[in-house]
């Protein structure tokens, strides 16, 4: 998986790098990525770190009060033969509950220098109407 069969390490070590190279991924795939979610006038403003992936490659989806980001970083090169890789090719989920209703039309994000931005207006809250009652 991440050496070549050539390779001459010792079978038992081999394994147990092996084991140990593929718990860190997942645990990288589990906390990626990182976010920040900060309330503006307009709404919430959800940023998450992507770096070295493209916007074509990310799909955000709004399910109920759950922001939902999906993707895949793709750092692994075709006919390498690699010395060092500490980037991972990963496909993540990463799931943030929103404080408040969002306004699903008015949705939009960007991608600019590896930093997703997502801006998530907040529905209009319907203000309370007192009737007077004529005498």
């Amino acid at each position: 998986m991440f050496f070549n069969d050539n390779c001459n390490l010792e079978s038992s070590w081999r394994k147990e790098v092996e084991s140990t190279m593929k718990w860190t991924m997942e645990l990288q795939q589990k906390n990626f990525p990182r976010c920040d979610l900060y309330e503006v006038d307009e709404g919430f403003i959800l940023e998450a770190e992507i770096p070295g992936i493209k916007i074509g490659d990310i799909h955000v989806r709004l399910e109920k009060d759950v922001c939902i980001l999906t993707g895949t970083c793709r750092t692994m090169k075709d006919g390498m033969r690699y010395h060092l890789k500490e980037r991972p090719h990963l496909r993540f989920e990463k799931k943030i509950t929103l404080p408040s209703h969002i306004n699903k039309e008015g949705i939009r994000y960007s991608l600019t220098d590896g930093l997703l931005t997502i801006k998530l207006p907040v529905e209009n809250e319907e203000v309370a109407l007192f009737i007077q009652r004529e005498d």
